[in-house]
């Protein structure tokens, strides 16, 4: 499995990268009155409206007071592709792990690299990830510089899982 990396703190998160439509600066969005505390937004990404969903917030993180405040440092825009889009590039991905048809966006703190990790790597989630809920975590991957954690962005998403 290729990932995508980035960071959120001092965590090294990674997320599988044919998910990942693109990422950029995040630059505007606009507050949504009433949504759930982890929703940053909304965004226009190429004419297309994006929800934008604070990661540290979703993670049950206590957000820095600076989080509200738009442009006042650096941060990301992870842009998550659709079902319809995953869809075309891998039919048993989008119909197993891919189950929103909204456009969805992570804000992430900092970038990583990409890195492939195989199955053998791969463990379960250890119960101990402090305030992070394992449902939201997929895997972790032990590395010589720090523990990868693989998200499962169908939960970060908050879409439910469909019954075929």
């Amino acid at each position: 499995m290729v990932l995508c990396t980035f960071r959120l703190g001092d965590l090294y998160l990674g997320v599988d990268i044919r998910l990942i439509q693109e990422i950029k600066r995040a630059v505007n969005w606009t507050p949504v009155p009433g949504a759930a505390p982890h929703v940053r937004g909304l965004l226009n990404n190429r004419g297309r409206v994006t929800t934008l969903i604070d990661l540290k917030r979703r993670l049950n993180w206590i957000p820095e007071a600076s989080t509200s405040i738009k442009g006042n440092k650096k941060e990301y825009e992870v842009i998550l592709k659709t079902r319809h889009q995953v869809s075309q590039i891998d039919e048993s991905l989008a119909r197993e792990k891919v189950f929103w048809d909204d456009s969805a966006a992570l804000m992430v703190d900092q970038l990583g690299e990409v890195v492939e990790v195989i199955g053998q790597q791969m463990q379960s989630p250890p119960a101990n990830l402090g305030e992070i809920s394992s449902d939201l975590v997929e895997a972790v991957v032990e590395q010589e510089k720090a523990l990868l954690i693989i998200l499962n962005v169908a939960r970060i998403i908050g879409a439910k899982d469909e019954e075929s």
